[in-house]
């Protein structure tokens, strides 16, 4: 028995616990119940949506073992990002990054909704985009989240190090004119980042 769902139906949340279930093989529990669902309602930025579940155990007329699950759940809102900031970037201005941002986003996060998934994988979004202007050693941190009143806050840290560029590229053992058809084909070129 599901109670106090409006956002997902009672067959939308236990189709995830079978599924979970069915992946898994593990033997169900209230602690688990409570998990999946909650993992439910995350995905879709309800972050602060209570779940609660108890067992009922008997054994029917054939002294089979049952057990009975009630779970209340407590919508909350959805989580909505106020600030996004971003530190330690010289090379991209904020603006830049805001539109890397938004060019793979997911639905959620373009409206700027909590998307955790989306947001972690932003760094390595961001990473690529300093990889191809030369910042091999760039370290782009894990989002970090942080709630201000009803709103969250989200945070990248950035260490860009140094940019390399390729001074010269050199084939030994071949002529200039077979030097030059390679220089031609590669993807790096001299004098620009790796």
């Amino acid at each position: 028995t599901i109670e106090g769902n409006k956002i997902f139906s009672r067959f939308e949340l236990v189709a995830a616990i079978r599924e979970n279930v069915r992946k898994n093989q593990k033997n169900l529990d209230r602690l688990i119940i409570e998990k999946i669902i909650g993992q439910v309602y995350k995905k879709h930025s309800f972050l602060e949506t209570i779940i609660h579940a108890n067992e009922q155990k008997y054994s029917d007329k054939f002294q089979k073992k049952i057990s009975h699950y009630f779970v209340s759940v407590k919508e909350s809102e959805k989580a909505k990002v106020k600030k996004i900031s971003f530190s330690g970037n010289n090379l991209f201005t904020e603006k830049e990054i805001m539109k890397v941002f938004h060019t793979s986003a997911s639905d959620l996060a373009t409206r700027f909704y909590v998307d955790e998934e989306y947001f972690d994988s932003f760094s390595d979004i961001l990473k690529n985009e300093y990889l191809g202007k030369g910042y091999v050693q760039v370290d782009v941190s894990r989002p970090l989240l942080s709630k201000h009143g009803k709103f969250y806050h989200l945070e990248y840290k950035i260490n860009e190090l140094d940019q390399t560029v390729i001074d010269k590229i050199e084939f030994n053992g071949v002529t200039t004119e077979t030097a030059l058809a390679l220089k031609e084909i590669l993807t790096n070129k001299e004098k620009q980042p790796f």
